[in-house]
C-alpha cells in the first residue's frame, strides 16, 4: 500500500522529512499552532498500514546536526504523537487509522474552540458597557478554556486593561476616550 503518494509533500522523495507513511500523516493533521486550522485529511478509512511501518513507529526519531530548530520541533511532535498512539493502542486497542481520526476531530474541536473564543473576546473587548472587571473575568475563563486544550491564551500580558485597550499606543486612556 504506497501512502506515500498521498501524504506527501511537493519536496523530493529523498528530501521528505518522514519517510514513513505513518509519519507524514502524524504531521499532515497537525497545525502549525495549538487550535490552528488544518486542511482536511484523505480519506483513510480503509488504509492498512503494513507490520513493518507499524514496527518502525517503535524506532525513536534520530535527530542530525543538519536538522533546524523547526525540523527538530516537527521531530518531537512526531515522536510525541507516535508515543501517545503506542499508549492508545496498548490501553484500548486503538488502530493507527482510529488514532489520526481521533487525533483530527480533537484538532478540529480545538480550531473551533479557538476561534468561537476570539469571536467572543472581540465582542466584550469592543463593549464599552463592560467593566474591566467583567471583562477580565470573561478574559481569564476564556483562557483557562484554552489553556485546559493545551491553546495558548488570548490577550498579551503587556496589554493595558483600563478600557480594555490592546497596548495600542495611540488608544491609550479611560473608556470615554476611546
Amino acid at each position: 500500500m504506497n501512502v506515500a503518494t498521498s501524504t506527501a509533500t511537493a519536496t523530493p522523495k529523498d528530501k521528505r522529512l518522514f519517510k514513513n507513511p505513518m509519519d507524514q500523516l502524524l504531521l499532515l493533521v497537525m497545525p502549525k499552532y495549538p487550535g490552528g486550522q488544518v486542511p482536511p485529511l484523505p480519506d483513510i478509512g480503509n488504509i492498512e498500514f503494513t507490520p513493518a511501518e507499524e514496527e518502525r513507529l517503535l524506532e525513536r526519531l534520530a535527530e542530525s546536526k543538519d536538522d533546524t530548530d523547526e525540523t527538530l520541533d516537527r521531530k518531537e511532535l512526531v515522536q510525541s504523537l507516535r508515543d501517545e498512539y503506542h499508549a492508545l493502542k496498548k490501553e484500548r486497542n486503538w488502530s493507527f487509522v482510529d488514532y489520526v481520526k481521533a487525533l483530527e476531530a480533537k484538532v478540529r474541536l480545538d480550531a473551533e474552540v479557538l476561534s468561537e473564543s476570539i469571536k467572543i473576546h472581540e465582542t466584550v473587548f469592543n463593549d464599552k458597557s463592560i467593566s474591566d472587571a467583567a471583562y477580565l473575568e470573561m478574559l481569564e475563563k476564556i483562557n483557562k478554556v484554552l489553556a485546559d486544550r493545551g491553546i495558548a491564551p488570548i490577550g498579551q500580558h503587556d496589554e493595558e486593561v483600563d478600557g480594555h485597550e490592546s497596548g495600542d499606543e495611540n488608544v491609550k486612556g479611560d473608556k470615554e476616550s476611546k
